[in-house]
């Protein structure tokens, strides 16, 4: 990125992993619930428990699935490891994700961006978090919940396009 153009805001959505990046799902109980951050130059994942990974976008293989369109599954691939997300409620037997799980799921994202010295400002500004954490909690609704997370899917989609077109 030019030094002289403006940093965009980091993108905070909702996303479902599943850790077995199964085709077919018999038991969903090992979903992890928690959120994605995508900024210019970093992506991460984090549960409220962990982060799964904090990575640098050039470093990232993104497959979008076409079966998986309605919830706006990928796999990405980084450092050898595949990860397949979904950024809309894949099955109505996994939990959601709520705002404490969400607050908790973006401090082990700072801690691993820290401890990994790639991010070179926050993550996340107040706004975008606060941001996210109003639009969680207006989605009442499995409905509406869908909507926005093929919107997120779309716009997780079109950052990272942009982060490979500018790399």
């Amino acid at each position: 990125m030019a030094q002289n153009e403006p940093v965009r805001e980091p993108l905070v959505v909702p996303a479902w992993h599943d850790p077995k990046a199964r085709t077919v799902v018999f038991n969903p109980s090992d979903f992890e619930v928690g959120i994605v951050v995508v900024t210019d130059e970093l992506i991460s994942f984090a549960t409220k428990d962990t982060a799964t990974f904090v990575a640098p976008c050039s470093q990232v293989g993104v497959k979008w699935l076409r079966m998986a369109r309605p919830t706006r599954g990928c796999e990405m691939t980084f450092a050898g490891e595949r990860h397949r997300f979904y950024f809309a409620r894949p099955l109505e037997s996994v939990p959601g994700i709520d705002e404490t799980g969400a607050q908790a799921a973006l401090g082990n994202i700072s801690v691993a961006a820290d401890l990994l010295e790639l991010a070179t400002g926050p993550l996340a500004t107040f706004a975008s978090v606060t941001g996210f954490l109003g639009e969680l909690a207006a989605l009442p609704g499995e409905v509406l919940a869908a909507r926005r997370g093929i919107r997120n899917g779309d716009s997780v989609r079109q950052r990272l396009e942009s982060a490979a077109a500018e790399a």
